[in-house]
C-alpha cells in the first residue's frame, strides 16, 4: 500500500468529520451546566457539567463514533415496553465528558448547524480555551 494511502486511514476525513457533527447535531445532546453540588459534608460547590450523549438504535454508527475519536465510553441501554406493549429495539450510547468533549467539538465544531447546540458547543470551547 503507498504512503499517500495510508495517510488517508490514519488522518480523519473532513468528510467523516461533517458526517459526526451532523449526527452529533441530529442525534446527539450537549450539556454545559453550572450548578450547585453538595460534598459529603454538606458544603455546596458551584460545578460545572460539561458532556456529549449520542443515543442511536443502530449500534454499528455508535461504534463509528467512538472508534473515529478514540474517545469517550458506550453504555448498552436495554429494551423497553412500548405503549402497544412490544419491547422497543436495544439502544447504544456514546458518552463523553469534560476535557474529552472539548477534544471532539475542536474537530466537529466547523461542520455544526444545529442553533442551540452550536452555542453549547461554543460555550465549551471557551471554557477550555480561556482556562
Amino acid at each position: 500500500m503507498c504512503t499517500r494511502m495510508l495517510k488517508n486511514y490514519t488522518k480523519k476525513l473532513s468528510t467523516d468529520l461533517a458526517y459526526a457533527a451532523a449526527f452529533i447535531d441530529g442525534e446527539g445532546y450537549i450539556e454545559y451546566t453550572r450548578r450547585p453540588k453538595k460534598n459529603g459534608l454538606g458544603k455546596v460547590y458551584n460545578t460545572i457539567c460539561i458532556r456529549i450523549e449520542v443515543c442511536n438504535t443502530d449500534h454499528s454508527i455508535i461504534r463509528w463514533l467512538r472508534d473515529t475519536f478514540k474517545q469517550g465510553y458506550l453504555v448498552k441501554i436495554k429494551p423497553r415496553k412500548t405503549k402497544a406493549g412490544n419491547l422497543s429495539r436495544p439502544v447504544l450510547r456514546w458518552q463523553l465528558t469534560h476535557h474529552k468533549v472539548y477534544e471532539v467539538l475542536k474537530q466537529v465544531f466547523p461542520y455544526m448547524k444545529e442553533k442551540n447546540k452550536k452555542e453549547k458547543a461554543r460555550k465549551i470551547l471557551e471554557f477550555y480555551e480561556n482556562k
